[in-house]
């Protein structure tokens, strides 16, 4: 039986790895209740880590470290240039929301506002310590520890005439840098608003503690609602946070058109987009939004396919997209996802859907593969279908990163909670051939020790532990090259030249499967660790063959720089590398 608790008209249940609320009341009522019915989980959750998270990449920023006067000097610097301009443009009511939940669930509220903001302050400070030049000279030292992890979504949307039933489905993956905390908890909310006569329900698919509605979500009037993460130089942190246009739009609009609308109204701190469908309608667009622009994109077939890259070409001057790496992950998770609703158009279903969201086939390489230009990925920490045609979603249980690789539990969109949690929630399991086909090409087991070294990485920055993973991971899967490459990346960091040495060149192994740009990006790696070494010669060979083969300016002017200089290991620190890509985003 599913564990239950009551609190007044407010009820809260625990079946199959996801807590379900149903909130009644005004908007500070619900969020009470909320706080109150799963404080611990709350207390367990993606808030405290969002938070306190630039916080805490500041203080182990490699420039600040062991200096605590200096690192609280910067800390300040960039909560009254950054976090507190977004903070003001929190509304009243949703300010008033995050105090009940902060009180409700015995949070600090300077946490819970600044895991409301912490989306549009990572943002922007990509783009101040990225984009703009002069900056960016200043803070080389910082890049390394600022720019930890990148957020990137996958969002795909067939209308009726692509799918089995007739009715549109609309399913996403959330990837976001919370690893361990977003993923562990999963929480649907289920909002019966009592503040006017003409609010409708709506439901949000997040994790514990995170109230507002506006990352992934559906209400009564069939639309559903997806955002995703965009980097470009129009960021200003004077603006409205993301969330709450978000939630604006899901809690108000009855038509794609109105939602639109509402968007307009409020101008962007960040960079997003917010792919939405509307069931009634059989429509579906991509909101794109940047800071001074606004614009939609629209198809005229039946598919949409959204990652993290604008689709309008007059936001793409600006667009800061941050390495080779990351431009092909979102071309070819893109491309993937729309290649695979045209192959099931006409027969597309709820479990088609959570297919094409577990796929792992990297289009480099033409191989099934744990690491790569994959639609499922280490940061998948939500994963969320809704065919609201037919009254339900679905929101994946697995309770760890990638989300995507496991069931379903199943809920309707318009649950009357008479006999609610009786009995377990349903599970969709979804095609097991198909899944063991993609389980079955690398070892489940070695994945879990890369998201465990993903999370001592990024959120702990503990390089000992994350190598321990990562060697973990290699004796159980020694196919992958990523796991070799981020490896070798922390054997560097550690000063252990030899050892890194060797897993570069297990990484380039004909018969592991790399791109061509990662194989260079590795043979520049390969060539930095021989100059460590002193074995220079070597070095030159290989930034040689890296000028005269590679497209990327960035890795061409690394292999430039280090070909007239030799590397420095007091280089290797400052590299803003990131676990997921196994690439660096900057050459400090």
């Amino acid at each position: 039986m599913p564990q239950h608790k009551k609190l007044g008209k407010n009820s809260a249940w625990f079946s199959n790895n996801v807590h379900v609320l149903h909130l009644q009341g005004t908007d500070n009522e619900m969020a009470a209740a909320h706080g109150a019915l799963i404080k611990d989980t709350i207390q367990k959750g993606p808030i405290p880590y969002l938070g306190q998270k630039n916080d805490k990449l500041i203080e182990h920023a490699h420039l600040f470290r062991n200096k605590p006067l200096l690192a609280k000097l910067a800390k300040t610097v960039i909560h009254w240039m950054i976090e507190r301009p977004i903070g003001a443009h929190i509304p009243r009511q949703y300010a008033e929301v995050a105090h009940e939940l902060a009180r409700a669930s015995g949070l600090p509220l300077s946490v819970v506002l600044k895991s409301l903001v912490q989306a549009d302050s990572l943002s922007v400070i990509m783009t101040t310590f990225m984009g703009k030049h002069f900056v960016r000279q200043l803070s080389k030292p910082l890049h390394a520890d600022l720019i930890r992890g990148f957020p990137g979504c996958t969002s795909v949307v067939s209308k009726k005439q692509g799918t089995l039933a007739g009715e549109l489905i609309h399913a996403r993956n959330m990837d976001y840098p919370s690893v361990g905390t977003w993923d562990a908890t999963p929480t649907v909310l289920y909002f019966d608003p009592k503040n006017s006569s003409n609010e409708q329900r709506y439901i949000a698919v997040v994790s514990a503690g995170l109230h507002t509605p506006g990352v992934t979500s559906i209400n009564e009037s069939g639309i559903s609602l997806s955002a995703h993460f965009h980097c470009s130089q129009a960021s200003n942190p004077i603006g409205t946070p993301v969330q709450i246009i978000g939630s604006e739009m899901i809690k108000k609009a009855r038509t794609i058109d109105q939602a639109i609308d509402i968007a307009k109204n409020f101008e962007r701190s960040a960079s997003w987009s917010f792919v939405l469908s509307s069931a009634h309608e059989n429509r579906a667009v991509v909101v794109e939004v940047v800071h001074g622009q606004f614009h939609v994109y629209e198809r005229d077939d039946h598919f949409i396919t959204h990652t993290n890259h604008f689709n309008t070409p007059e936001l793409h001057e600006r667009e800061i997209l941050i390495s080779l790496s990351v431009t092909e992950d979102f071309f070819h998770r893109k491309s993937r996802a729309r290649h695979l609703l045209e192959k099931s158009s006409g027969k597309i279903s709820e479990k088609t859907m959570a297919t094409i969201l577990a796929d792992h086939f990297d289009i480099d390489t033409q191989k099934i593969r744990s690491q790569g230009n994959t639609i499922s990925v280490i940061t998948t920490v939500t994963s969320f279908i809704s065919q609201p045609g037919k009254g339900k979603f679905w929101i994946g249980n697995r309770g760890r990163a990638p989300v995507s690789l496991g069931d379903y539990v199943e809920l309707k969109t318009d649950e009357n909670f008479l006999n609610f949690g009786a009995e377990e929630f349903p599970m969709m399991h979804w095609n097991s051939a198909e899944a063991a086909s993609i389980r079955g090409t690398f070892k489940e087991e070695a994945l879990e020790e890369f998201r465990k070294a993903y999370i001592t990485f990024h959120n702990e920055f503990n390089t000992e532990a994350t190598e321990k993973h990562l060697i973990k991971a290699i004796e159980l899967d020694p196919t992958e090259a990523h796991y070799f490459i981020a490896l070798g990346h922390m054997q560097m960091r550690l000063g252990k030249t030899d050892p890194a040495i060797s897993a570069f060149k297990q990484a380039l192994e004909e018969s592991k499967p790399l791109s061509k740009h990662m194989r260079l990006v590795t043979q520049l790696y390969l060539a930095q660790a021989f100059d460590i070494s002193g074995s220079r010669d070597k070095a030159i060979e290989f930034y040689t063959k890296i000028i005269d083969s590679t497209e990327d300016l960035s890795l061409k002017k690394e292999a430039i720089r280090c070909k007239r200089k030799p590397f420095n290991i007091s280089r290797v620190s400052n590299f803003a590398f990131e676990l997921q890509y196994c690439d660096s985003f900057e050459y400090p």
